[in-house]
């Protein structure tokens, strides 16, 4: 697939955004792609700024308002596949909250995973379709998540 890149509305000319997900600027001599971050909850974000005036944006979003058509107020951004940092626009769609929050489960049959701090000791557990599984407590967080990674490969979790 071609990369397309199209200008961000409200920075003509100094940033783009393409179709595979990357942002680019052209505030310096040099065409640099802009690394961002990744948020707590796992989405990739961009700082973008004119001046003294700095913005951060999310790169789905981005993605989203440049090839993604059919954008209404109060719709947002849903991954098809479920993978929080594959902005391709061909992974992107919009879709109410409602939508969103469908999708994000029928995406994941397991979710809830964590270790949780209980007293002086860790709790490992993971949650499958519905069902808690408790999986141990441990003396270190280490050992907890050593105990998940041991329970997904046991179980074939991804």
């Amino acid at each position: 697939m071609q990369e397309i890149w199209k200008d961000i509305q409200g920075y003509n000319g100094v940033y783009q955004v393409s179709n595979m997900g990357r942002v680019r600027s052209f505030k310096s001599r040099s065409v640099r792609i802009l690394k961002g971050h990744k948020n707590h909850k796992g989405y990739r974000k961009v700082e973008l700024s004119i001046s003294a005036n700095r913005k951060h944006f999310f790169v789905h979003r981005l993605v989203g308002f440049a090839f993604c058509g059919g954008y209404k107020e109060g719709l947002q951004v849903d991954h098809i596949n479920g993978t929080k940092t594959d902005n391709r626009a061909i992974n992107l769609r919009w879709v109410t909250h409602r939508q969103n929050q469908e999708a994000y489960r029928s995406n994941r049959s397991v979710y809830g995973i964590g270790i949780r701090k209980r007293g002086q000791r860790f709790r490992s557990e993971i949650q499958m379709n519905n069902t808690k599984y408790y999986i141990g407590t441990y003396d270190t967080p280490e050992q907890a998540q050593q105990a998940r990674t041991d329970f997904k490969a046991k179980h074939n979790i991804k």
